[in-house]
């Protein structure tokens, strides 16, 4: 079963409720706390323990009357606290973010990267092409006397 909802009273009623508490429990000064062994050793026609209960249920009722005000209150607080952790948190670590973002820069800046850049922005021919052209250190087969001298007659003769 659901916990009925939170409704707020009326300030007129509120008061009505207490005023009505106060005069039923003012007159008696030694009652038991509500659901103690004592208050459960009274009577149920003993005034003690009607205030006893009128007590605990004011108790209950009041912190419910102003249960919006504390929980906005709780709420803000914790707002507050967690504003304040981080900022903390950022004021230390602000260092390690800078360092990281200038490490991230100069990555962007290595010339791999240049040279990535470089790749990506090339059509598909252009990679082809350079792909087919000779590097330092490739084998470069020597010219035989019946064999085609260079890339454009092994082209022609295919």
């Amino acid at each position: 079963m659901l916990p009925p909802r939170f409704t707020p009273t009326e300030p007129a009623l509120t008061h009505e409720r207490t005023s009505w508490a106060k005069t039923m429990v003012a007159h008696i000064t030694d009652r038991p706390r509500y659901g103690s062994p004592e208050w459960a050793r009274l009577a149920d026609t003993d005034p003690r323990k009607l205030a006893a209960a009128i007590v605990a249920a004011e108790c209950w009722a009041t912190t419910r009357d102003d249960l919006p005000t504390r929980l906005a209150a709780e709420l803000d607080a914790h707002r507050a606290a967690e504003q304040t952790a981080w900022e903390q948190w950022r004021g230390d670590h602000a260092g390690e973010h800078a360092a990281m973002a200038k490490r991230m820069v100069r990555s962007l800046l290595d010339p791999s990267m240049r040279e990535l850049g470089r790749r990506l922005s090339m059509t598909e021919a252009q990679r082809v092409a350079e792909a087919r052209r000779p590097r330092p250190g490739d084998y470069q087969p020597r010219p035989t006397a019946n064999g085609p001298q260079n890339a454009t007659q092994e082209d022609q003769a295919a």
